[in-house]
């Protein structure tokens, strides 16, 4: 029986993606969409997710959605679903050539795939590389996030507000997820070279402590790359 799509993913031309979901993937994703847009889609303002209705597309990038949508899926179980809307969010990121959207997916998707590592769902290296890729846009991101935050700051001085009120540095989830993985892997220098790296570009994150520790253990490790007790 063929399946018509309609709302939001038909809009977004998503229908092709949504119907290689499974029918229990396709009906958690749309229950957590009518949980955040529940009252708006009651009133005809917002579309349903996959279904005819009145209103229109949430206010909202299409790579935007769909990484609120796998942020909505908080349980540890529902990590291997999200991974799979992350996948689509960053493909959609990537084709609308929006790094700030980029950066937002690949934040949620490096904590969303460590925390299926640990949980033996995908391996180190599937880890490192979405680290890796959060990395390579790490320097233009930054930028367009302190120039997000310059407009806000500007339109609330506006109002009367102290700029001192709201001096704010981001962390990078990327940077600081890859230098723990390095780090127990015992690649100190590639440790320090990471920290310094992130330092440099403006990130907040513990990296001068970091530094220290990997250059002290560097100091104690023996030609063999053992560390002496």
């Amino acid at each position: 029986m063929s399946v018509k799509v309609g709302g939001v993913i038909q809009r977004l031309n998503l229908t092709n993606w949504w119907l290689l979901l499974e029918i229990e993937q396709r009906q958690i994703i749309e229950g957590e969409y009518i949980f955040q847009y529940s009252d708006l889609i009651k009133m005809g303002e917002i579309l349903p997710l996959a279904r005819e209705g009145r209103g229109d597309i949430p206010p909202i990038t299409t790579a935007g959605l769909l990484d609120l949508l796998s942020m909505r899926l908080v349980i540890p179980d529902m990590n291997p679903l999200a991974l799979i809307i992350l996948r689509k969010a960053e493909e959609e990121a990537i084709q609308s050539g929006n790094i700030f959207d980029l950066h937002g997916v690949y934040r949620n998707y490096v904590e969303r795939i460590y925390s299926s590592y640990t949980s033996g769902f995908v391996t180190v290296d599937e880890v490192i590389s979405i680290c890796e890729k959060a990395i390579a846009i790490s320097e233009g991101a930054f930028s367009a996030l302190m120039a997000y935050h310059a407009v806000n700051v500007a339109k609330l001085v506006e109002m009367g507000y102290s700029t001192d009120e709201f001096e704010w540095k981001p962390g990078h989830e990327g940077y600081r997820r890859l230098t723990m993985i390095r780090e127990k892997q015992k690649d100190y220098i590639g440790v320090i070279s990471l920290c310094r790296q992130a330092e440099e570009q403006g990130w907040n994150g513990d990296w001068e402590k970091r530094i220290a520790r990997c250059q002290q253990k560097l100091v104690k490790m023996d030609i063999n790359g053992k560390l002496i007790k």
